[in-house]
């Protein structure tokens, strides 16, 4: 009883930061302020703007780095000075969110932990690097903190933990891994069964001789022409034993070059013969079962552990989310004067489904022309009148003009790309002789 009397006397994580600041404390709430925590901690996003471009700036650090760069040049200086800057900007974050929310608060979220673990290694990095510089300090024996900068590439992961959708897809992808176990163990049995039947067909029967002039192995011995040793090799996807069968069907399941393999098991003949060209087509059903059941099915399945791991963890970051979603925007109802005059009838002709598909005509229209177009065509000549019009009108007097183009070809320039119209008629001797080099006389 006393041991509860006292824990009760104890002041709770979040009543107090730093076990010193309680939740009214001045320097407690001008930090609450500045970063803006209310009760459902939502971050101010004029704050988180501001970290944000921080760690993008710090990600551009590590991706401009060169080796290149001596220590003394100007782009290595600028480099450490933001560097340095950035460092404060980070550690101010860390402290403010300690100090306005407590270190208990702090520490239970786990991106605050990575947080915690970069800024760190930057305190460590800098104190190493600065505190000690122009000291007559043998440095050898501190070089495995040194190392500790490789955290430093974690960084840019801190836009996950601000990046809603991100934050989403790495939620998708730990709550799926439980999942995807179990459906790997699946496919693998899957696999393992399939492959199977097709060690009973396909046993031993891909191999073929280096040769191809030999078409038994014990012919295949020697050397061919070219002076190689003839060998008796097998076709690399195969079903010649269990584990190359479940490989066989992994890569049949990515469907990567997936004719050749059939063509190849089509091919077979028997273990001591090499293939013969069409030999067993009923041999593309088993080909093509593996495809739809691994390519499709088993990969299905994958696929559809990860949406609805997706859909959960959106579910759960909707239902931690404080507020709602603005409803979609949608037109505005029209009040009684408004819908007896003009604006009232045309809303009533756009708001029918005839008026969609008479735009819809158009669009199939506009489509159809755009197909019908080819380099080889002469420019339109339309009348003035006609220079802007839409596509139906376009249609009858492209038909039209069809008709009386008969005697001119196109001749396209793919240097200049000018386009040339030139007549059939050669009129001259020289003409008819170039025309005809040139396959343009009939």
């Amino acid at each position: 009883a006393a041991g509860d009397d006292a824990a009760a006397l104890m002041p709770s994580p979040i009543a107090r930061s730093l076990y010193c600041m309680e939740l009214n404390h001045p320097l407690r709430r001008a930090v609450k302020a500045f970063i803006d925590y209310p009760p459902h901690k939502t971050e101010n996003k004029y704050f988180d703007s501001v970290i944000l471009v921080g760690i993008l700036m710090s990600s551009g650090l590590l991706a401009y780095d060169s080796p290149d760069f001596g220590s003394n040049s100007p782009e290595k200086i600028n480099m450490e000075n933001i560097g340095l800057a950035l460092n404060g900007l980070f550690i101010l974050e860390m402290l403010s969110k300690v100090i306005a929310l407590s270190f208990h608060v702090y520490w239970s979220s786990g991106w605050n932990k990575l947080d915690l673990l970069i800024v760190s290694t930057s305190v460590l990095d800098m104190g190493l690097t600065y505190g000690l510089q122009g000291q007559q300090i043998n440095l050898s024996a501190l070089k495995i903190f040194r190392m500790l900068r490789i955290l430093r590439a974690l960084r840019p992961l801190r836009i996950i933990a601000r990046a809603r959708g991100l934050k989403v897809l790495v939620s998708t992808l730990m709550s799926a891994a439980k999942p995807i176990a179990n459906t790997v163990a699946i496919a693998l049995s899957v696999f393992s069964i399939y492959g199977i039947l097709g060690m009973q067909f396909l046993l031993g029967k891909l191999y073929s001789c280096s040769d191809p002039t030999i078409f038994r192995k014990d012919d295949c011995v020697g050397l061919d022409d070219s002076g190689a040793d003839r060998l008796w090799t097998s076709y690399h996807v195969n079903f010649d034993n269990l584990y190359r069968a479940v490989v066989a069907m992994f890569i049949l399941a990515t469907q990567d070059d997936w004719e050749s393999h059939m063509w190849a098991g089509i091919d077979s003949t028997s273990k001591l013969t090499g293939p013969i060209q069409n030999n067993n087509p009923g041999y593309a059903v088993l080909y093509l079962g593996a495809i739809l059941l691994a390519g499709y099915l088993v990969i299905n399945i994958f696929v559809g552990v990860f949406v609805d791991s997706y859909n959960m963890a959106a579910e759960k970051m909707n239902k931690e989310t404080v507020g709602k979603a603005e409803p979609p925007a949608k037109m505005p109802d029209l009040d009684a004067e408004e819908s007896t005059g003009v604006r009232g009838e045309i809303s009533d002709v756009v708001s029918q489904s005839n008026f969609d598909l008479f735009i819809a005509f158009f669009i199939v229209s506009n489509v159809i022309t755009m197909a019908f177009e080819s380099f080889r065509q002469v420019p339109p000549l339309l009348p003035p009148g006609l220079s802007r019009v839409s596509p139906p009108p376009l249609l009858v007097w492209e038909g039209a003009r069809v008709g009386r183009r008969g005697s001119s070809v196109v001749v396209v320039n793919s240097q200049e790309g000018e386009r040339v119209t030139q007549s059939r008629a050669c009129r001259s001797e020289a003409a008819r002789e170039a025309c005809a080099e040139s396959n343009h006389c009939g």
